[in-house]
């Protein structure tokens, strides 16, 4: 049978501190003493009413001769033919002794844990007190077995039935004080402590919301819990989440989104595009999905889409670009050829550029103006040119900024300004300056962004 006997043990240290007069006067009360803290320094296995006698033996039912042990260590075995058999029996009287348990000494393995354990005392058939003698701990549930009287029993819940205070960390085991402070250290490991102090204590610091029943490992969810609670609410958290609670891996994620129309939803695209005199250009429908490049720049861009409108008595050709590749002279220029690629035909499309009002000079500031005001630029060479008053000095107009450039003006047009809605009238002046970009802020309606 195996024997326990650890130096760190108070039981192991009575025999050489105990007082000789003690000894020698009362050696059943040294005895007391010993197993007080032999008790105080094992562990309690509740096994409820779940303990099984497997102890048979092979015995001899014929002659009593034909069942011998040879010297080369084999056993002969009884003749059938001639009346001999084997029976199965037990040396133990379990129908007559209710204590009748594991023997004292022996080694309880746990069929699932491989958990060890030496007997150091029974009481009833209910209870082992052991010492551990290996890492492992023994789980809820599972079959022990000893190794001597091939016994077994089922670990059972002595908080349900009573033997053990509702407290318990762990219902199927109970620690005598000197036990609980040797295994301080093995509590605080994750790979060592027992599964209950994870499911009672741990559970409430770290996965509160995570059941017992779940299929993960909890000692792993323990080691990967900052993880987890790092990556809470992305793809891998929800796959996670599944794996840990119903041991699932094909999952599918649906968003909302993808078959949602928001109200007033969409991108704005700012397009950039240019103006040519249509009555100068050659084969103009040709420009639409062909590359363009300017004589002067050098300066290309794709033609996305090109509208053609009249602007007062001159029509204008708006080509609308993408991929503009700047030169290293610049962007395309006001009045400057340019040229598409060659159509599959042998045609290509040739045009001018036209440029629109950047601003305006101001030459007679006219009357009864006031800041803020928004007045119709008319006359000169183009048509549809818009502008608001900036400063004013004594009614007379100081400064405009331009609203629409309109289209089909030069530099240096004469221009009339006209206010409908105010008293002002009188103004006048002239294109300053032009610009060949116009900006065009579209919104793509797009429902799946």
């Amino acid at each position: 049978m195996a024997v326990v006997k650890d130096k760190k043990d108070v039981s192991v240290l009575i025999e050489t501190q105990f007082p000789e007069f003690v000894t020698e006067k009362h050696p059943k009360f040294k005895k007391f003493i010993e197993k007080y803290y032999e008790f105080m320094e094992s562990h309690q296995l509740y096994f409820g009413t779940t303990f099984t006698f497997d102890e048979d033996k092979i015995v001899d039912e014929s002659d009593g001769t034909s069942l011998i042990l040879q010297d080369d260590g084999r056993l002969n075995y009884p003749n059938v033919s001639l009346g001999g058999g084997l029976q199965l029996e037990s040396d133990r009287d379990t129908a007559n002794d209710a204590n009748v348990q594991f023997s004292i000494g022996e080694t309880l393995t746990g069929n699932t844990s491989q958990a060890t354990a030496v007997v150091t005392g029974t009481r009833g058939n209910t209870i082992a007190f052991i010492k551990t003698t290996n890492d492992a701990s023994f789980k809820y549930g599972e079959k022990v077995t000893g190794d001597t009287t091939r016994a077994y029993a089922t670990l059972a819940n002595g908080v349900v039935d009573g033997t053990f205070p509702k407290g318990s960390i762990e219902s199927f085991r109970s620690r005598g004080a000197g036990a609980a402070v040797r295994d301080l250290k093995r509590s605080q490991d994750i790979d060592l402590t027992n599964e209950g102090l994870i499911d009672v204590a741990w559970k409430k610091e770290f996965y509160v919301n995570i059941p017992k029943t779940s299929k993960t490992d909890r000692r792993q969810l323990l080691k990967q819990m900052k993880e987890v609670y790092r990556a809470k609410g992305n793809e891998a958290s929800f796959s996670w989440l599944f794996r840990t609670l119903f041991a699932k891996q094909d999952i599918e994620f649906y968003y909302p989104k993808v078959d949602l129309l928001r109200l007033s939803d969409g991108k704005w695209v700012l397009e950039k595009s240019i103006k040519v005199i249509t009555s100068s250009a050659t084969n103009v429908s040709l420009f639409t999905g062909k590359k363009i490049t300017g004589a002067t720049s050098g300066c290309t861009a794709l033609v996305e889409k090109q509208v053609t409108y009249f602007a007062g008595s001159i029509e204008i050709t708006e080509l609308t670009l993408s991929n503009i590749v700047e030169s290293t002279t610049g962007f395309f220029t006001v009045a400057e050829t340019i040229t598409s690629e060659t159509a599959a035909s042998g045609k290509y499309a040739t045009a001018t550029t036209a440029g629109v009002i950047q601003t305006v000079t101001v030459n007679a500031g006219g009357t009864n103006y006031i800041p803020g005001d928004e007045i119709h630029i008319t006359a000169g060479g183009g048509q549809g040119a818009r502008a608001r008053v900036t400063q004013v000095s004594d009614g007379v107009v100081g400064g405009i900024t331009v609203v629409d450039s309109g289209d089909g003006y030069s530099i240096g047009d004469p221009i009339n300004f006209s206010n409908e809605e105010t008293n002002g009238a009188g103004a006048s002046g002239s294109v300053k300056t032009q610009t060949l970009w116009k900006l065009t802020r579209l919104l793509v309606l797009d429902s799946k962004q």
